[in-house]
């Protein structure tokens, strides 16, 4: 019997994320500026939770009626600013920012910016490689430069309720780059659920909040810095606030279970015996990995899973280190007993 690692159900938990053009229907910055005092509408205040913003039920009600959402396209946003270079190039419709300090923009009668000049600190970069709108994008104060504690971009949108889509895509820097930081209207996007990803081709970094509401008199803001983080801004597009745009924008989807590809089935007899000793009796495998600096963290997790019962599981060591810690190697994960005997871990 193969089975095959598609198949295997992979608990991860993420420490976090094609660009999708963001265009105003409307080309003129006197129709954009109608469109957005026409289109937002009052609505509650959310408690800008990360359950508030979630995209989880949705998500798992879609997946119940998939017939109802096929075929339906992705409203276009209302407004869409991307960040970056003063003379970076921006999709037709979108707005430009570059760094510069909180302005008002007569001809959309909106205003936006910073609270420190990101432009004249040179935290603005523009990358050699990825899509022509997505390699240019402004770090919130690169070195420190600024006289702020923390850099705070604000646009002063109308009140009401939006969706927004935002994306911290860095698309030379895609393992370094964090969004743990940032915050959008208060809420730590890098503690929303994998359902809230918009992540798409090179737009790796992209996350959808599903009602975020403007007060009347406030502005919409995004804060964060390089040195807590938040690692860059790339570009920040705004729909009226809709569950169905949410939930059209995510680009997740669900792991199916059980389900064996030919294609990537297991070949090599060893480690298929090998994950099928592990699998449970849905054949369900949970895998992880642990290198020196997260062996405490690694046996903290082994504990709790002990208590819980747990047994379909198997940890790679990414270092010699941690495959010889305490000299027991690969008897670490497939001995349970021997976890009890650990001054480490009172299981």
């Amino acid at each position: 019997m193969k089975l095959s690692l598609s198949a295997l159900s992979l608990h991860l938990w993420l420490l976090s994320s094609t660009m999708i053009a963001s265009v105003v229907s409307d080309s003129s910055a006197s129709q954009v500026a109608s469109h957005i005092a026409n289109s937002v509408h009052e609505s509650a205040a959310p408690k800008g939770s990360i359950a508030e913003q979630s995209l989880e039920k949705l998500m798992a009600q879609r997946k119940d009626s998939d017939a109802d959402t096929q075929g339906k396209s992705t409203p276009v946003p209302i407004l869409t600013i991307h960040f970056g270079h003063k003379d970076s190039p921006v999709p037709e419709g979108a707005q430009q920012d570059y760094g510069q300090l909180f302005h008002e923009n007569s001809t959309l009668g909106l205003g936006w910016g910073w609270n420190c000049d990101l432009h004249k600190i040179g935290s603005t970069r523009e990358r050699d490689v990825g899509d022509k709108y997505l390699r240019s994008f402004v770090i919130p104060d690169r070195h420190g430069k600024c006289a702020v504690s923390v850099p705070v971009w604000r646009v002063s949108l109308p009140a009401g309720s939006y969706t927004v889509r935002f994306s911290t895509t860095d698309t030379k820097n895609y393992e370094g780059a964090s969004n743990q930081g940032c915050r959008v209207q208060g809420v730590p996007v890098g503690d929303l659920p994998a359902e809230n990803s918009c992540a798409q081709g090179e737009d790796n970094a992209c996350l959808v909040l599903r009602n975020v509401t403007v007060e009347e008199g406030g502005t919409f803001e995004i804060r964060g810095a390089y040195q807590a983080q938040c690692s860059g801004v790339n570009y920040v597009a705004f729909y009226t606030a809709s569950d169905e745009t949410a939930v059209a924008l995510s680009t997740f989807s669900p792991i199916v279970k059980n389900v064996v590809d030919d294609s990537v089935a297991q070949s090599d007899p060893e480690l298929n015996e090998f994950l099928l000793s592990i699998a449970d009796e849905n054949r369900d495998v949970i895998v992880t990995s642990v290198n020196a600096g997260y062996i405490d963290f690694a046996m903290n997790w082994l504990c709790s899973i002990s208590k819980m019962g747990i047994t379909n599981y198997f940890l790679v060591a990414t270092g010699k280190y941690s495959y010889t810690w305490h000299g027991l190697s690969f008897q670490l994960v497939m001995n349970r007993d021997l976890l009890r005997n650990l001054p480490i871990c009172r299981c």
